[in-house]
């Protein structure tokens, strides 16, 4: 039987029981300002083995080598907040409804059904999604903004630990995984692109949380492939089709993330969801990564405009 805790509504494990023993023990710990009663028993640990794994692939499974030295590969440290945090609000435009209605008819339903179909799709219009991550390239302002108990040197990682829902453990760890190497990866690009990265605008955050997400999208399908840290195959490519599902939902509207679904065009016409590493090789979507993070340093607003390339919606 899975035990599991609930919060305000949302449901985690109870404890992390299957997991690697670490080699390395990085600076990854709870903020001092939770209660040992609220902390998830063996999540530093799996935190710590899956943090291994993240670093010692270097990133094979999409950067290029030319942008990263084995030494960038480096732990940053990370802080487990209970804080349930939410974003901004986000409301799309008429023109995200109709073609999102259009697209769901596409399988053919009755009327009642669409009838069904039109709600939900006019319910989901405005959405507020929950914050499960943040990367503070000066972690004193998280520190000092939350009155966090903690002595840590920027940069910094903070995870949300309960805002990571599933009462399922390996969902619970394959999900937390990936926003740690989506994290991980605003860190890395920040290391590459310097000023760029910490300039203001929207360009700039659908260009860094595209490429971050699509990061934690090939990791979880790289860690499903060769079976990193014990987590089950399942639950890995769950994570990454979760993801998947969520861009093309979403794809339209302001919502920064979903314009990782963007790295799937080519020549106006987006390649199918695919399992397989090597499919994201083959139909140019590792190519069109590497391209927006090189030109990413040279500016943002050059990054966006290929980013946007071959894509069939307004930028």
């Amino acid at each position: 039987m899975i035990l599991s805790r609930t919060f305000n509504g949302r449901q985690y494990p109870e404890a992390i029981t299957s997991r690697n023993d670490p080699n390395e023990h990085f600076i990854i710990v709870y903020d001092k300002a939770v209660k040992k009663e609220d902390q998830i028993e063996g999540l530093v640990d799996f935190l710590q083995s899956e943090y291994e794994c993240l670093l010692e692939n270097q990133g094979r499974f999409i950067p290029e080598e030319r942008f990263f030295k084995e030494k960038d590969f480096k732990p940053i440290p990370v802080i487990l907040s209970s804080e349930c945090p939410v974003g901004k609000t986000y409301r799309a435009d008429d023109d995200w409804v109709a073609k999102t209605i259009v697209r769901e008819f596409r399988n053919g339903y009755s009327e009642e059904e669409k009838e069904a179909i039109i709600k939900r799709v006019l319910k989901d219009r405005s959405f507020t999604p929950w914050i499960t991550g943040m990367y503070y390239h000066d972690c004193s302002s998280f520190i000092k903004r939350n009155n966090v108990d903690c002595n840590i040197e920027s940069p910094c990682i903070v995870l949300y630990y309960r805002n990571t829902i599933s009462q399922d453990e390996e969902e619970y760890k394959a999900w937390i995984a990936a926003n740690l190497a989506h994290e991980y990866f605003h860190y890395l690009h920040a290391l590459y692109a310097g000023d760029e990265f910490n300039k203001k605008g929207y360009r700039r955050d659908r260009v860094v949380e595209a490429l971050a997400d699509f990061f934690a999208f090939m990791y979880s399908l790289h860690a499903a492939e060769t079976g990193l840290n014990r987590v089950s195959v399942y639950a890995r490519e769950k994570v990454a089709k979760d993801k998947y599902d969520r861009w093309v939902y979403r794809f339209g509207t302001k919502w920064p993330y979903a314009y990782a679904y963007c790295l799937f065009f080519n020549r106006f016409i987006p390649a199918e969801y695919s399992s397989y590493i090597k499919d994201y090789w083959k139909n140019g979507s590792k190519l069109k990564f590497n391209e927006i993070l090189g030109i990413s340093k040279q500016g943002m607003k050059y990054a966006y405009k290929w980013l946007m390339l071959d894509v069939l919606i307004e930028g």
